[in-house]
């Protein structure tokens, strides 16, 4: 596997001000973006796999990262759907960080076979075992077309051997892969496509039938001859079972995989020039899921994520929060501590400090001091620093007398000596001036109906922009309402640190015998500086629904007639209205299609026009409910 590498550098002074990082914020719960559901059911057959089509699946959601020369690819799919099976899945921002063999439900829209996510729920979180004993089965398959055996079982032992050494040394003696290697097995299939799901029961089956219980192993590789069909080396679940080899057994792919098994992404670089940095996907010159080629440890964000390091009785990752001296020991063995890590809260990242040496697997990577940044809520933010920013050279070693510096946050690192048991770093923290604004306040939604006496819920979402010299800030909510209303917020306050953002639920409930629309002002108010900030938004009694309804047929072969419902409340649209629309033939037979209406009051459904379809008008009824309340509009259209 060839991946982006560069050498460093010795003998440097650089020093580094500032550098760009894309960050996603993940978070396995219930992520929402505003979208319209559609629910359709055309007479008594199942719906189509239209194009544009909104749909709501279950499954299990599978990740897999393809890797290749090129580079590696992240694949998302959702098993086991009922009446689809296999789904691919567009999943992006913080939806596409969830790990494989979560069971959840899918709110999205179906185009061209693919479901891009709107909306992700986790049913049932997977977890993905990185400590104690892990059983690996590793299945020697061929195919029909294609008997050959391009390596022996001795062969893949000891690349087995030297992959449970590696992770042994990695987790600091806490994790240990008993390998078993079974083939190789002739498959039913054929290799002329990268079938692999496939291919892995069939394997399966074959192992049974020699006599193995394959659901007793933690973990599976799958191996195989050489097949163009698949453009990638090593396929593997993130946070899943099961890894793929295509073609030659060898020790980096293996091990590579099995990162990817444990649940951890590819550890990136971030390199820098004068005109701007660039992310590389295969950046980290030392870490065996980095740079082509490198057999090296995981760096300490990867491992502190797996537990590896700062969990339970494992070596330390010591978080400074002061200046000082601190040694550290060499990192390829548990010491008293085992790195550093100083909390950038600007970023929401930690910047992590270790020392390598050419100890053990770490032989073959350039030792010194080395620094990355990672996030605790995002598992691909592993970047390793490139400590000559303004320079077109590549430096990842900060030697003896060099110094780091983040100038915003007020940090320098600087190395005073090594050895070969470790290193004495220097951390200067610098108090960095507080400089304080007001809050920002935004409110969502801004306007909304419902019935007299009812709750409206509304999220209002704070932003503390104070400077990062400045501490956290007790954040008070308050709310000016109507005289006969009643406000209420969850939480009532938050202390939010500079650069940081909380959401918090206001709840307003009207008087029972109020009509019309109310406006009221939300506040967020900073308990350090007194500062503050406002929003403002209104709250529409729903005393009736206006309904109008219109259809327009398209034209061409996949005929459709694109039917708009429109719901207001006087001048208000009303979103989150749940609509039924009933299509009557010319010869009595009818269709419901469901939908709820989105921020725009507005909802749309499609009705397919198969070629057998009657001609003449086809009658068209919207009802929509809203808060108890209800209203009706009609509609036609004609095929001519």
């Amino acid at each position: 596997m060839t991946f982006a590498h560069a050498d460093t550098q010795a003998g440097k002074t650089g020093r580094y001000s500032s550098y760009r990082m894309t960050r996603w914020v993940v978070a396995i719960v219930l992520v929402t973006v505003g979208f319209a559901v559609l629910h359709t059911r055309v007479e008594a057959q199942g719906p189509p796999l239209g194009v544009g089509q909104g749909v709501v699946l279950e499954g299990e959601l599978d990740v897999i990262y393809e890797d290749s020369v090129g580079g590696g690819r992240l694949l998302h799919f959702l098993d086991s759907v009922p009446g689809r099976g296999r789904v691919p899945l567009r999943l992006e921002g913080a939806l596409a960080d969830l790990p494989s063999g979560s069971r959840v439900r899918v709110v999205g829209n179906l185009a061209d076979g693919t479901v891009t996510a709107t909306s992700v729920t986790v049913m049932a979180a997977s977890s993905t075992r990185t400590l104690g004993e892990q059983s690996v089965l590793v299945i020697l398959f061929n195919f029909s077309n294609s008997t050959s055996q391009p390596y022996t079982t001795t062969t893949v032992d000891d690349v087995n051997a030297r992959v449970r050494d590696f992770y042994l040394e990695n987790s600091y003696q806490q994790t240990a892969m008993t390998f078993t290697a079974t083939g190789w097995h002739t498959i039913s299939a054929m290799n002329t496509t990268c079938d692999y799901s496939t291919w892995a029961t069939q394997a399966d089956q074959a192992a049974v039938d020699a006599g193995f219980d394959v659901t007793a192993f933690a973990r599976r590789v799958y191996a195989f001859p050489f097949t163009s069909a698949c453009a990638w080396w090593g396929m593997g679940n993130v946070g899943g079972a099961r890894s793929w080899i295509n073609g030659d057994y060898a020790m980096r792919v293996v091990a590579h995989e099995q990162g990817h098994n444990f649940g951890n992404r590819h550890s990136h670089a971030m390199r820098c020039d004068a005109t701007g940095c660039v992310s590389v996907d295969y950046g980290d010159d030392r870490d065996v899921l980095g740079a082509g080629g490198v057999v090296g440890h995981l760096n300490a964000f990867q491992k502190e994520r797996l537990g590896w390091l700062s969990y339970g009785s494992s070596p330390i990752v010591e978080t400074v929060t002061t200046s000082g001296d601190y040694w550290i020991s060499n990192y390829e063995t548990a010491g008293t501590s085992n790195g550093l890590k100083v909390w950038n809260a600007a970023t929401s990242t930690y910047y992590y400090v270790e020392v390598r040496q050419r100890v053990g697997f770490d032989a073959g990577v350039p030792p010194g001091v080395v620094l990355h940044t990672g996030s605790p809520s995002n598992a691909d933010s592993s970047y390793q620093i490139d400590l000559a920013p303004t320079t077109t050279t590549w430096d990842s070693t900060l030697d003896v007398g060099q110094t780091f510096t983040d100038a915003g946050l007020g940090l320098n690192i600087t190395t005073l000596s090594t050895t070969l048991d470790g290193a004495l770093i220097r951390v200067t923290l610098d108090a960095a001036p507080c400089e304080t604004a007001a809050p920002s306040v935004s409110l969502s939604p801004s306007a909304q109906s419902g019935p007299a006496g009812g709750t409206f819920q509304y999220t209002m979402t704070v932003r503390n922009n104070n400077s990062a010299g400045c501490a956290a800030s007790q954040m008070s909510f308050s709310a000016n309402v109507p005289s006969g209303w009643v406000s209420s917020f969850n939480p009532v306050s938050y202390s939010l640190s500079p650069g940081a953002s909380v959401s918090t639920t206001l709840s307003l409930i009207s008087p029972s015998s109020t009509s019309g629309s109310h406006g009221f002002n939300t506040s967020a108010t900073d308990g350090t500086s007194g500062l503050s900030a406002n929003a403002s938004g209104s709250a529409s009694i729903l005393t009736n629904l206006n309904v109008t309804a219109s259809a327009v047929v398209s034209s061409g072969k996949n005929r459709a007639a694109t039917i708009t419902v429109r719901v207001s409340n006087g001048s208000l649209l009303v979103a989150g209205a749940t609509v039924t629309v009933r299509v009557t033939k010319p010869t009595g037979a009818t269709s419901t299609l469901s939908a709820t209406t989105g921020s725009t009051g507005v909802a749309t459904v499609k009705y397919s026009i198969k070629p057998k379809d009657p001609l003449g008008i086809y009658s068209v009824s919207a009802v929509a409910s809203a808060s108890g309340t209800s209203g009706t509009a009609t509609t036609s259209f004609t095929l001519p």
